[in-house]
């Protein structure tokens, strides 16, 4: 209702758009973004949320060249990748998501503190090789263990379980459980 009262507040266009996108109404989300994006050409929040409500509505063309547009503007590059890849995932494109973020983490190992290699082992095993993911991961945490990152090893205790290399009862020996504990 705001959106329509002030048409020209690009900042209630995106607040509506964001609530149609809560709501699932994802036509409706995606065409306020595009008339933000008519006024403000360059706004990076719309741009990236627009291809958030396209791959939602599973229109990965559209999401696609949104984050590719996205990715275009000063600074992106890196988030675009992680968006496309979490695109695909979300429409059961695994393959192709697991290509994604891992381009993002060659393109910055530090994005996201490395994340990206671990959402591309999430869509590896999602792809039908547990194993093969389990690899991914390690590498992954072989790296976030060169840096002393703080919780790799209870990220390999759930990736572990998730794998079913191990089971729940003999990760809660790992030392990560007990290095979480007060």
């Amino acid at each position: 209702a705001l959106a329509k009262l002030v048409p020209r507040d690009t900042g209630a266009q995106i607040a509506a758009a964001e609530a149609y996108t809560v709501a699932r109404n994802y036509d409706a989300s995606s065409a306020l973004y595009k008339k933000v994006l008519a006024a403000e050409p360059g706004n990076i929040a719309a741009l990236n949320s627009l291809g958030y409500s396209e791959a939602l509505a599973g229109r990965l063309d559209s999401a696609k060249q949104a984050f590719e547009n996205y990715g275009k503007l000063p600074g992106q590059a890196v988030n675009a990748l992680d968006s496309l890849g979490e695109a695909y995932f979300l429409n059961g494109k695994f393959r192709e998501a697991q290509e994604y973020f891992e381009q993002a983490y060659k393109q910055d190992p530090k994005f996201l503190d490395g994340r990206t290699l671990v959402k591309a082992a999430y869509a590896h095993w999602l792809g039908g090789d547990i194993l093969g993911a389990d690899q991914i991961f390690e590498g992954y945490a072989s790296k976030r263990r060169e840096s002393q990152g703080p919780l790799v090893d209870a990220l390999s205790c759930q990736s572990s379980v998730a794998s079913g290399l191990k089971t729940y009862r003999t990760s809660m020996t790992c030392t990560c459980w007990q290095a979480l504990k007060p």
